[in-house]
């Protein structure tokens, strides 16, 4: 998927234990993650989450083929994406390399 492990059972914790969708997930990833990576890389990273758990959540059920598309490709809603890029741009940057980038200008 191009992730760490570390990343990823962050982003399983979310999805299946806290019930995250993009934004939910976002939105706490940014107090988690925000002093070593920018909102812009965490936006990044949380819809590159998502669009590799949609292409492959069809591996995941037991359910008849039918039912597939409801259940995997209901959880891709772009509203949340437009939402999380929205919020994006207007926080912030608290990262480790926005301070180090001050430093060197």
């Amino acid at each position: 998927m191009g992730m760490a492990y570390d990343e990823l059972s962050v982003f399983s914790r979310f999805r299946k234990v806290e019930k995250c969708g993009p934004y939910g997930m976002f939105t706490k990833l940014v107090h988690e993650w925000g002093l070593f990576l920018s909102p812009v890389q965490i936006v990044e990273k949380v819809e590159h989450f998502f669009f590799e758990y949609a292409r492959n959540c069809h591996k995941m059920t037991t359910l008849t083929p039918a039912y597939h598309a409801v259940v995997c490709y209901a959880q891709n809603s772009t509203s949340q994406f437009k939402k999380i890029d929205e919020v994006a741009a207007v926080l912030p940057d608290r990262s480790n390399s926005a301070a180090d980038k001050t430093k060197t200008d």
